[in-house]
């Protein structure tokens, strides 16, 4: 998991993880920095889980009274590298313009005699 935590006090933000409604363990998530700086440096997280073949629920709940904030869940095979994680870059923009109703149409252009 890809996770900030920027508590104040410096403590970690425990969840516990579970797959199909069942306790698979906890992660601490140790704060990441102080303040504004810490809830934006993310690290990561691991814990290691035996899933089911089909479809798994994942949840964390908090421990205390907050958590981090979680920005990506990534599941993986044993012995199977992850993908490098890509932060999202400049993204274009596309601007369309529309003429205001106001606007008098424009002429019809006639077409070209033979």
């Amino acid at each position: 998991m890809r996770y900030a935590n920027g508590d104040g006090a410096g403590a970690s933000r425990p969840m516990t993880l579970l797959v199909g409604g069942a306790p698979q363990g906890q992660l601490a998530f140790p704060t990441t920095g102080a303040g504004n700086d810490g809830w934006v440096n993310w690290q990561d997280a691991t814990i290691e889980l035996e899933l089911m073949a089909g479809n798994n629920t994942i949840r964390l709940e908090n421990v205390g009274n907050a958590g981090p904030n979680i920005d990506s869940l990534s599941v993986s095979r044993e012995g199977t590298q992850e993908p490098p994680v890509v932060e999202p870059g400049e993204r274009f923009a596309v601007k369309i313009n529309f003429e205001p109703d106001a606007l008098p149409l424009r002429k019809a252009i006639s077409p070209i005699p033979a």
